[in-house]
């Protein structure tokens, strides 16, 4: 059996071990982390986030792991916090899966899951950065850039 004060360091220890915690910067990996912002938009666009759906306005914040779905006639454009650009056609829905960017740490990740449709990805070439990885999902594979103008279409 432990005694009292054994007992009482190892509950110290974990205290000080979870206050710590609260201090440590956490990459973008919570829902409410803006990570971008609706630009422009013709037609109606959907917004799914933690599983409630609206429709997207003009300025809107776009946060992590929000999905976004445009229907037959409407297209959007986003600009994220790296300055890069998402061009979304028609009948088009696309995730947000992973975004950090760390330019205090000259860090940038980000992972986008392209379900349907076709967009435009204009990625912001970040030079003097050390990560810069930005990929797009698809269920037949990934694509990957550090600063490039491409447009990815799934039929």
């Amino acid at each position: 059996m432990l005694g009292k004060t054994h007992c009482r360091k190892w509950f110290l220890y974990f205290s000080v071990i979870v206050v710590w915690s609260w201090f440590i910067p956490q990459p973008a990996l919570a829902a409410n982390v803006v990570v971008g912002k609706a630009l422009s938009m013709t037609g109606s666009v959907s917004i799914q986030r933690e599983g409630k759906t609206w429709q997207l306005q003009v300025g809107e914040d776009i946060h992590l792991h929000d999905r976004l779905q445009t229907s037959i006639d409407s297209r959007v454009e986003f600009l994220f916090i790296d300055q890069s650009r998402i061009r979304m056609a028609p009948n088009s829905t696309l995730e947000v899966t992973e975004y950090l960017y760390q330019p205090e740490k000259k860090k940038r990740k980000g992972l986008l899951s392209l379900w349907a449709g076709k967009a435009r990805f204009i990625v912001n070439d970040l030079v003097d950065f050390t990560q810069k990885d930005f990929e797009v999902r698809t269920q037949a594979g990934i694509a990957g850039t550090r600063g490039t103008d491409f447009v990815m279409e799934l039929r």
